[in-house]
């Protein structure tokens, strides 16, 4: 397991874009980091855990950040040994600690500034179980292509500014 966890300091400035290609699980939660989430977050081919919550961060999520392979695929081989380790993921409202698990995928990108529509191409994300947009200022409508997250089980876009019709 290929992990950063920076949890909880007083870590500022923007995110770094220069990370390991093979981390899997990205934690910058509770920090003061600020500006765009970069891009080259989203070619970390192996990436299954993000949790970019509690910080400053702005702008619209970026656009290839709806091809983050290990999302969307729904097979792949994994030759990994895995020690013991707790992490902590945001869900239908409640705070769970669990075990890493290979298989969830958790996109948490709440208590920011982000800001424009939630693109249809978030929903290619297919193998998400957990998705927190909370706390933003997305706007627009759920895209009728939310279906295609065949794996989703929470799906937080609380305290935004979204209208219309739930798919």
């Amino acid at each position: 397991m290929i992990l950063i966890d920076l949890e909880k300091n007083k870590f500022f400035g923007t995110i770094p874009n220069n990370m390991p290609k093979n981390l899997e699980v990205v934690i910058l939660r509770f920090n003061k980091f600020e500006g765009s989430i970069p891009p080259q977050l989203f070619l970390l081919s192996s990436l299954i855990h993000l949790d970019l919550s509690y910080n400053k961060l702005s702008g619209s999520i970026p656009q290839i950040a709806y091809n983050t392979t290990k999302m969307i695929a729904d097979h792949y081989f994994r030759f990994l040994f895995v020690e013991h380790g707790n992490i902590d993921y945001y869900t239908k409202g409640q705070v769970y600690e669990s075990k890493i698990d290979l298989n969830r995928r958790t996109i948490d990108r709440s208590t920011n500034k982000i800001y424009g529509e939630i693109s249809s191409e978030l929903f290619r994300l297919i193998k998400v179980q957990t998705l927190n947009l909370s706390y933003n200022q997305l706007t627009g409508t759920i895209p009728k292509t939310i279906g295609g997250m065949k794996n989703l089980e929470s799906l937080d876009v609380s305290n935004n500014k979204l209208f219309g019709e739930i798919p």
